[in-house]
C-alpha cells in the first residue's frame, strides 16, 4: 500500500455533531445529531440569542467509516430546513426550542 492510499484510507469518515441545549426551568433538550460542525454552531448561536443564561453545549463524534452517511445526511437536511423556517419566525431561537422539544415529545426529531 502506497503513503497515498493509507493517508486516502485514514481520512474516510465524518463528523457528527449534537447541540445539547439546557435552558433554566426547562429540561434539557438533545437536537438530533448533524453532518459537520457549522449548522450545529448556527443553531447554538441562534438559541443564545433568546436564552443568554442557556447552557449549550456541541458535542462531536468522529465517525471512522462513511456507514450511515446518508441517513446522517438526511437527517441534517431536515434539521436544516427547521432551521430555515425558524428563522423567519418572530423569535427564531424560541421557535427552535419549540420545535424540537415537541419533536422530543412525540417521539421524534421532525
Amino acid at each position: 500500500m502506497t503513503p497515498a492510499q493509507r493517508n486516502a484510507e485514514a481520512v474516510q469518515g465524518f463528523i457528527q455533531s449534537q447541540v445539547v441545549l439546557t435552558i433554566p426551568g426547562q429540561q434539557s433538550i438533545c437536537l438530533p445529531p448533524v453532518v459537520g460542525r457549522s449548522l450545529a454552531g448556527g443553531i447554538a448561536t441562534l438559541v443564545r440569542t433568546e436564552f443568554p443564561h442557556a447552557s449549550i453545549s456541541i458535542q462531536g463524534r468522529c465517525r471512522d467509516s462513511l456507514a450511515g452517511l446518508d441517513d446522517a445526511l438526511r437527517m441534517s437536511d431536515e434539521v436544516h430546513t427547521t432551521f430555515v423556517e425558524c428563522q423567519r419566525q418572530l423569535r427564531p431561537g424560541a421557535a427552535l426550542v419549540e420545535h424540537f422539544k415537541a419533536a422530543a415529545q412525540v417521539g421524534g426529531a421532525q
